[in-house]
């Protein structure tokens, strides 16, 4: 005979099973969009009762949805540049070509400044547009993967200030980044691609910074100029995570987490290893691009995309942004004792040792390095004063304005 207690539970069951089945079925009822969207809450109400058999058949219907049945579109906003703002963009690219020697537009490349800008005036733009574009402020917006399934969606206030944060990023950093990619196509319409050994030289400063990660880094520039995107993220990602890492280990940071229980030991991920070089000393604007860029669900992600599999076709800008966020870490890297510089002129092959006896850098100076990774950066090109300010600002609304309207024009259609 069962227990007053066993039946209970048993009925309790029975009700949360038609809950989620209900979740299901009204799901496979809709197109394909909102259908996505109730079996995200199908897959929710049936982990939330402990029945994996329903969140794995919501979370199996889910990926079966083909992209094509999104409904997703393209959605573009245009705005009218100044007449002299072709003019700004020629004087800032002019440094990559200008001088005989290549190093010198590479190093123009180097000190160029952070590509989403500085943080406290982007938080400021971002809650300028959200006032002017009150209505796309309201829509959730839900982030996909490249295989179409969701992968984040604001849910707290907090979160939607981060998306549109994030959202304001994405339009600084790309425009930017087309502009980065110029000038780095122009370096090599100039001089040609350089030799491996010449960018290690160059990038790791004669030896004096790492030159293991500065090889690699050297090869994603090279996988660039031969227009091979894809494998240029590919290499240079990982070395950023292996800069930060390096970096916090000289500081003497205990990031390592030793095995516990079945979880075996390691170091955190990239997310988290910028986060504490931002604790630490590095700069509030450029973590912000570290962690937009390569390891937040915000923005591109690049980092656990790579690592999923995911990223499949690379634009030259994202390249470029990608390359910069390298060598913004690989450059500050204190080299290894043992290592060797290889360097090739016209006629020799010539090899020198990076010197073993390297004054250790002091705690202090790393951190006001860190603080201040680029100093007197070169700023990007923009249209100055109030002008530039409120065509910027219009830019922005405008494009916010579009997701909203068509937003609400999908909702009204479903």
């Amino acid at each position: 005979m069962k227990s007053s207690g066993a039946a209970d539970g048993s009925a309790i069951e029975t009700i949360n099973r038609r809950e989620a089945t209900a979740y299901i079925d009204e799901a496979m009822a809709r197109p394909g969009l909102v259908r996505m969207r109730i079996l995200e809450d199908a897959i929710r109400v049936a982990q939330k009762h402990g029945l994996t058999d329903l969140a794995g058949r919501a979370t199996a219907l889910m990926q079966a949805i083909p992209q094509s049945e999104l409904g997703l579109v393209t959605i573009s906003s245009n705005i009218l540049l100044p007449a002299d703002y072709a003019l700004h963009v020629e004087q800032w690219l002019a440094p990559f070509t200008r001088s005989p020697d290549w190093r010198d537009g590479l190093a123009y490349f180097l000190s160029t400044g952070c590509p989403t800008g500085d943080l406290d005036r982007l938080k400021t733009q971002s809650e300028m547009t959200a006032k002017a574009a009150v209505f796309r402020s309201l829509i959730p917006t839900t982030r996909l993967n490249a295989d179409g399934l969701p992968r984040w969606t604001a849910a707290s206030e907090e979160e939607r200030r981060a998306e549109r944060l994030a959202a304001h990023a994405q339009l600084t950093a790309s425009h930017r980044g087309q502009h980065l990619a110029e000038g780095l196509f122009r370096i090599e319409r100039r001089y040609g691609v350089p030799a491996e050994d010449d960018l290690l030289a160059f990038l790791s400063a004669g030896g004096q910074a790492d030159q293991t990660i500065a090889t690699s880094v050297a090869r994603a520039f090279i996988h660039f100029w031969e227009g091979d995107y894809e494998a240029c993220v590919h290499v240079a990602v990982p070395k950023v995570e292996a800069a930060a890492r390096a970096l916090l280990r000289e500081l003497d940071e205990g990031i390592y987490k030793t095995q516990a229980a079945n979880t075996p030991g390691g170091y955190p991920g990239l997310y988290v290893l910028v986060q504490k070089l931002q604790e630490v000393a590095l700069d509030d604007s450029w973590s912000y691009f570290l962690q937009w860029l390569l390891a937040t669900p915000t923005g591109p992600n690049l980092r656990n995309e790579i690592a999923h599999g995911f990223i499949g076709q690379v634009s030259p800008a994202y390249a470029a942004l990608l390359l910069r966020a390298a060598t913004l870490l690989s450059t500050l890297v204190a080299p290894l004792p043992i290592t060797s510089i290889r360097t090739r002129n016209a006629d020799r092959a010539e090899i020198r040792d990076a010197p073993d006896d390297l004054a250790p850098r002091s705690r202090e100076d790393l951190l006001r390095l860190l603080g201040d990774p680029v100093t007197d950066s070169t700023a990007y090109p923009s249209r100055p004063g109030i002008v530039g300010r409120v065509a910027r600002l219009g830019a922005s609304a405008s494009r916010f304005a579009a997701v909203a309207l068509a937003a609400i024009s999908k909702r009204l259609e479903n």
